[in-house]
């Protein structure tokens, strides 16, 4: 298999992709006017991370609320631990529809980066995201490091979530994986291939610009704060701050050089959709509908970034 594989991976740094697009990227030039595209992306992960359940030699250590350097580094190993499962619970139980009902009571549209385990388990989840015209992303097959199991699982882990989203939706037109192995978009490509499907048309794995940019494989951008961690956001005041001067800077920014910007923000259902939280996102969802933000799916701008710049292969980075 690695034979097939393009030597260049997404996540070598050449010259190239150390230097982007240089001092000016091109416009976005996006629908209405609006200087910033957003796109919020929801990770659904809970029931596909670590687990003794899951058949894992511990539960997940890492993104949930009283983690620290002894519990990231100390997993109790073989040992089933409600403290974590619970948090994630909270995710799918509560944190999930109070986030859905800040963008439906709005009109405003997310995309929903499911676990395929994770939703296997919660169908109604990708059922009412469909329902309410959201978009819906693959977030793998399961929440775990990719590059610490072969190849050959992992592109059977791929087709099974495959499986579970053609389920309960049509296939996700694009990924996110969080934890990819180097050769995580050449395994994607090739199940879609087996399947008939047609090549996705966005992978956000890469957090290396203000602007879609082409790859010879999938290429995406993404902007993530979060306030559990201790050296996090340590509150919804100042994360809701911090993602309005951000969006306030891209929009000033793109209004002085003529250049469109794009935002994006991921979120966790266990996290953001807590009560003392979800007033950040929803004060800065209105901040958004006050400027004219374009506020949509990474389909919808991968479709319109592709019709303005057409793939050139000596050109992507």
């Amino acid at each position: 298999m690695s034979e097939e594989l393009n030597p260049i991976t997404p996540f070598d740094r050449t010259p190239k992709r150390l230097a982007g697009y240089g001092k000016e990227h091109p416009s976005g030039k996006w629908p209405g006017g609006a200087k910033v595209a957003v796109s919020f992306c929801l990770n659904y992960e809970e029931g596909g991370e670590y687990s003794i359940r899951n058949g894992d030699a511990w539960h997940q250590r890492q993104f949930q609320e009283y983690e620290n350097g002894v519990t990231e580094s100390v997993p109790k190993v073989g040992v089933v631990d409600p403290a974590v499962e619970s948090q994630y619970s909270y995710g799918s139980r509560a944190g999930v529809w109070r986030i859905f009902k800040a963008f439906k009571d709005r009109g405003m549209v997310l995309c929903l980066y499911g676990v395929a385990s994770a939703l296997a388990q919660s169908p109604n989840v990708t059922k009412k995201a469909l329902e309410y015209g959201f978009e819906c992303g693959s977030h793998g097959g399961r929440w775990i490091q990719h590059a610490t199991i072969p190849a050959e699982e992992e592109s059977a882990q791929i087709a099974e979530g495959l499986k579970v989203w053609m389920s309960q939706g049509p296939a996700p037109v694009g990924w996110f994986y969080g934890r990819p192995s180097a050769e995580s978009s050449y395994l994607v490509l090739e199940e879609y291939k087996k399947l008939g499907l047609p090549p996705i048309k966005w992978w956000s794995d890469l957090y290396s610009d203000d602007v879609p940019h082409w790859r010879p494989r999938p290429g995406g951008k993404k902007d993530e704060g979060k306030f559990s961690r201790p050296n996090g956001w340590r509150s919804p005041k100042v994360y809701g701050d911090h993602l309005i001067a951000a969006f306030d800077e891209l929009w000033e920014e793109a209004e002085r050089t003529g250049t469109d910007k794009m935002m994006t923000i991921g979120l966790h259902c266990r996290v953001i959709g807590k009560p003392a939280r979800i007033g950040a996102l929803t004060r800065f969802l209105d901040h958004l509908k006050a400027k004219g933000a374009w506020v949509t799916t990474r389909e919808a701008i991968a479709d319109h970034w592709t019709s303005l710049y057409p793939y050139d292969p000596e050109a992507a980075w």
